[in-house]
């Protein structure tokens, strides 16, 4: 069984298969029988779709959204409309772009290697390459970069998928490249970084840490930071790979980084969150937050705040841990008063008796100095030990992310794990309570969300794109709530119906191999011009509105 790098330190980034099935192989808008309906006071609403899988005849919106409002908003948005030149997109990870491509969509090209791209389904065949978990491509002058478990970097020509250069980058990498000017950086669990010509993949320049990297460079103002496993934070010119300064952090780094052009912020295994002087490299301010690892999270700079995610550390698994509270919640602002008590440990006299503090997952730490105004209440949602998925800003300048809740209203009734649902809302930047999302009806995505199968999120004008390898790809429109099952992998299986969607690789069976184990993590859809890019143990997939 092939390895993502060499020992023990490795073993844990090897991907689990999804232990729990489908256990609501049944139409898509039928509901979730996980609810009980005396505990669920849940508002009545009106569905989006009729009771019958009408998706492929959906007529949705078909203009693309033009939002002036997000160049005016605080935060980073990629180099050009066009490009996604790093993990979500730019230093701050904000997960967004004003570019948007209307359903319905269709595959463009499969990549599975080099000399094996396909632009027909079903897949066939098997791949020669191994993409991890949290392996976003990224794209920039109409060339898409990934790099492999088994060592490689590779360019893809962005409109046909044909590769157009190949480079060995030893030990291979489960992250996400980043491009600054004619550079593009990788990262190895070897150590290295590495940066390659954009143009012929010719090495320019190659800088041994000594240590794994699994998070993801990030590029600020020229330079290229990373940090390894020993927790050394390095800063390099992405032009020469010259040093610029090196700093090592109180713990090791497994998870991403941000930056804006003052710092770079690195959350580290110790969970200290540190900001690091882009000049020179000191620290120059730390906080400590809660939870046991920033494993496969991300922070993201926006609106003068860092929002830190972590994995959650009382319980390894955490379904329905959390609907104590939830029972006791008859309003959603009684909801909201309540979940502050629980993740201030308050039992509320043993009803509670999971209530504690080490359920704090999400965090707002202001910018310098990483103060903690106030206490973002989010519950737990993930319930088999898979860290959180990471925040993400929408063009109407809102931090969404997923909260367990008794009073939804975007996603979905009911959920795999909990007797209530699991929501996506916004964050009040002002307090940390909730901000939802309401247009008068559910998305009744499907599958509805699960507590060990959540998405990553990114943003697209006015869509929410929802994305991860088991379950697919998704998409709600954030100001109707439209919403679309866009890929799934298998038409049947796990109990399910999934061959509705726009984009399916086999109607049955499963999808393509590939030589190796790839890791754990979700990576988000990746969207340039009018283009959407999907990550896949196999390869990379390119969608496009289908005319």
């Amino acid at each position: 069984m092939g390895q993502p790098g060499s020992g023990a330190a490795m073993a844990r980034f090897l991907k689990k298969e999804p232990g729990d099935r489908l256990d609501r192989g049944r139409h898509p808008l039928a509901g979730c029988d996980s609810i009980e309906a005396a505990n669920s006071p849940v508002p009545q609403r009106m569905a989006v779709e009729p009771s019958t899988p009408t998706f492929r005849s959906r007529t949705l919106a078909r203009r693309a959204v033009s939002l002036v409002l997000c160049a005016l908003l605080t935060g980073a948005v990629p180099a050009s409309a066009a490009d996604w030149p790093q993990l979500q997109g730019n230093a701050a990870r904000t997960g967004r772009t004003a570019d948007s491509v209307a359903p319905p969509y269709r595959m463009k090209w499969a990549w599975m290697g080099p000399g094996n791209t396909q632009t027909t389904v079903p897949l066939s065949g098997s791949a020669s390459v191994t993409i991890g978990g949290r392996a976003q491509p990224v794209v920039v002058g109409g060339r898409v970069f990934i790099g492999t478990m088994e060592g490689n970097a590779h360019a893809i020509n962005a409109s046909t998928g044909q590769t157009l250069w190949s480079a060995p980058i030893p030990g291979g990498t489960v992250s996400s490249a980043a491009v600054d000017g004619t550079v593009v950086v990788f990262v190895t669990l070897r150590g290295l970084i590495i940066g390659l010509d954009v143009t012929n993949g010719r090495e320019v320049w190659r800088y041994d840490s000594g240590f794994a990297i699994t998070g993801a460079p990030c590029v600020e103002s020229g330079r290229v930071y990373a940090a390894n496993h020993r927790g050394d934070v390095v800063a390099l010119n992405t032009g020469s790979g010259d040093l610029l300064w090196k700093t090592r952090v109180g713990a090791a780094v497994e998870g991403d980084i941000a930056a804006d052009a003052a710092a770079v912020y690195v959350p580290a295994e110790n969970l200290f969150v540190y900001a690091l002087s882009a000049s020179g490299g000191s620290i120059t301010a730390q906080h400590r937050v809660w939870g046991q690892s920033f494993q496969n999270t991300n922070p993201v700079v926006f609106n003068g705040k860092l929002w830190v995610t972590s994995a959650m550390g009382p319980a390894k698994g955490s379904e329905y841990i959390f609907d104590t509270l939830l029972d006791s919640a008859g309003t959603f602002d009684q909801e909201e008063t309540l979940t502050a008590r629980w993740l201030d440990g308050d039992t509320d006299n043993g009803s509670w008796p999971e209530a504690a503090r080490d359920w704090r997952h999400r965090f707002a730490l202001e910018i310098p100095g990483l103060d903690e105004p106030y206490v973002i209440v989010s519950g737990p949602t993930e319930g088999c030990g898979k860290p959180p998925e990471s925040m993400v800003v929408d063009n109407l300048g809102r931090i969404l992310a997923w909260f367990k809740t008794r009073f939804p209203t975007l996603t979905h009734v009911g959920a795999f794990g909990t007797r209530y649902s699991i929501d996506i809302a916004a964050v009040n930047q002002a307090d940390g309570r909730r901000i939802r999302i309401d247009n008068g009806r559910f998305s009744n995505m499907w599958p509805g969300p699960e507590t060990d199968n959540l998405y990553q999120l990114s943003v697209a004008g006015d869509y929410l794109w929802l994305r991860q390898r088991f379950r697919g790809t998704q998409q709600i429109r954030l100001s109707t709530s439209q919403y679309r099952l866009v890929q799934a992998a298998v038409g049947n299986f796990d109990g399910g119906d999934f061959s509705f969607a726009d984009v399916v690789y086999a109607p049955t069976g499963s999808p393509p191999g590939s030589p190796s184990n790839d890791t754990e993590g979700h990576a988000a859809v990746v969207i340039s011009g009018t283009q959407m890019y999907l990550s896949e143990s196999f390869g990379i997939v390119a969608l496009e509105h289908k005319i």
